[in-house]
């Protein structure tokens, strides 16, 4: 009897298990949700381009990003500031555009992932990463980059206008 129980047990929590793995997997990407408007604003220079960017410093600004956004002007985009060098890994979840990813360090170019595409609507979400760690991200509209002939190397500079 006791034995008839534990297997039972077992297979409710291996179906259990397998239903949350379902659906962390397979979960459709939810297009709902809000805008952040960012951490404060700067005006960056990059390649003799100018850009007004929301800056994302906060965590939780971070994680959002430029997700639920509608469209992103092309003088416009997301600084992503961190305190140290790091492995950074970004994904499109929730995104409503392509955007270039330019990975930065030390206020130079040292990577870009160029129109990155959206998510899809189910299965797995990719990621993106340079190959080494990075300091700050720039997110701007997809196709920028080679527009405006951002490559790596370039000089990145940035004045905080407003923080909160």
């Amino acid at each position: 009897m006791q034995r008839r129980f534990f297997i039972g047990l077992i297979v409710v929590l291996l179906g259990l298990a397998a239903g949350i793995v379902w659906w962390l997997w397979f979960a459709p990407v939810s297009t709902s949700g809000t805008p952040t408007s960012g951490d404060g604003q700067a005006k960056l220079t990059i390649h003799e381009h100018e850009f007004l960017v929301d800056l994302a410093i906060r965590s939780e600004t971070q994680a959002t990003g430029l997700a639920y956004r509608d469209d992103l002007a092309s003088d416009r985009g997301m600084l992503f500031l961190f305190t140290e060098p790091q492995r950074l890994s970004f994904w499109m979840k929730g995104m409503r555009f392509p955007l270039d990813i330019i990975w930065i360090r030390d206020q130079r170019v040292i990577a870009i992932s160029p129109e990155v595409p959206l998510a899809p609507r189910r299965g797995i979400l990719p990621t993106y990463a340079p190959k080494s760690p990075a300091d700050a991200v720039l997110e701007v509209r997809a196709g920028l980059a080679k527009n405006l002939g951002i490559s790596v190397g370039d000089t990145v500079s940035w004045e905080i206008l407003t923080s909160e």
